[in-house]
């Protein structure tokens, strides 16, 4: 078994999570610098000992349910202590709100340390799609075949076109395994979870959707222009992890067929960033959002090799940026009931006082 040990360098600001994290608004509250993230025990118990218990019945009874407006609410100086005793763990605000925030959703948290981290099946899912790229890229399956699967599919037939893609990573022939994960190349490396090495990475940020008009040209806000509240890690983050590659197993394949790749190949591999890159390109040119495009070079030029987590996006996490732009209009329409003459249409989008300023999820991943 060969041992590496990873380095993943958060590039933009990073979220993994997504609506299995969200907080509602009676387990927080916040000031002008940090919202605070209150659990139901440490509540109830400051509740009790502040002798409030009856007061928040009254206040929940009058139809009121934000924790932030009961600490908002007369009388001012025993609510004082209690925001003091419910003081938990701090995220840090970018700016003073503008409006309320009504949720938001946490960073993937370790249950025992309770810090951030990212499982090793999510960074293993990111590589998976990296690879299957190269092959894509060697000619491993035409995109002239999935055009025609997707034209020949219905509805009902999304995954049958995933697993065709898939299946390119299903050709190792062991014997007395049928088709399928078993014959799977990945079988063979093994990746850890990631850990955080800083003490205070996060910070809450505002995102929304950025959809493209009907016409092609420039932008408006998607999901009725709803902004979603998400506890991201900083730019400069670093997590490490450990990637095993199991060379016995691996050696056992390639006496039947060896594969396209080298798996140590993933640290240096940017194939599917070069079709994203254009693809995003062209949608951010048609926004006319153009920072979002100087953001993207910029992560290029760091070294961005990986994209991670919530907001990556389509284009992100299938093979969708290697197909041409009929074929993906094609898979819209067929699977995903697009109105649009682009597919995808929209992204999501850091906002700072409702202006676009960010994209999410690019790393640098690297050997130690």
């Amino acid at each position: 078994m060969k041992k590496i040990q990873c380095l993943l360098k958060v590039l933009s600001p990073l979220h993994i999570g997504g609506l299995v994290t969200e907080v509602n608004n009676m387990d927080f509250f916040y000031d002008t610098k940090y919202l605070y993230h209150v659990s139901e025990t440490r509540m109830a118990q400051a509740l009790k000992e502040e002798g409030l218990i009856e007061d928040f019945i009254n206040f929940m009874s009058s139809g009121q349910a934000s924790l932030q407006e009961y600490l908002e609410t007369p009388p001012y100086i025993p609510k004082e202590d209690l925001r003091k005793r419910l003081e938990g763990k701090k995220i840090a605000l970018t700016r003073p709100p503008v409006k309320r925030i009504n949720s938001f959703r946490l960073f993937n948290q370790d249950p025992l340390t309770r810090k951030p981290y990212i499982p090793g099946s999510t960074i293993k899912g990111a590589l998976r799609n990296d690879i299957l790229f190269m092959l894509m890229d060697k000619g491993a399956l035409k995109a002239e075949e999935v055009e025609e699967t997707v034209r020949k599919s219905k509805r009902r037939d999304r995954k049958k076109v995933g697993n065709m893609v898939n299946r390119l990573l299903e050709r190792a022939d062991l014997q007395h395994t049928r088709p399928g994960p078993h014959r799977d190349w990945l079988r063979a490396l093994k990746i850890s979870d990631a850990f955080c090495r800083e003490e205070e990475p996060s910070f809450l940020q505002e995102v929304r959707v950025v959809s493209l008009n009907k016409n092609g040209k420039g932008f408006h806000w998607g999901a009725g222009g709803a902004s979603i509240y998400v506890e991201s890690l900083k730019p400069g983050t670093t997590f490490t992890f450990t990637m095993e590659i199991d060379e016995w197993l691996l050696q056992i394949m390639e006496l039947v067929r060896k594969p396209q790749f080298d798996l140590q190949d993933i640290f240096n591999n940017k194939t599917k960033l070069k079709y994203m890159r254009m693809a995003e390109q062209i949608f951010w040119e048609q926004s006319g959002i153009p920072l979002m495009n100087t953001r993207q070079e910029k992560y290029l030029a760091d070294g961005a090799n990986l994209r991670l987590g919530w907001g990556s996006g389509y284009l992100g996490t299938t093979i969708g940026a290697y197909l041409i732009d009929k074929v993906r209009l094609n898979i819209g329409k067929t699977f995903y009931n697009t109105r649009y003459d682009t597919f995808p249409n929209s992204r999501k989008v850091i906002v700072d006082n409702d202006i676009p300023v960010d994209t999410l999820g690019w790393c640098k991943l690297e050997q130690e």
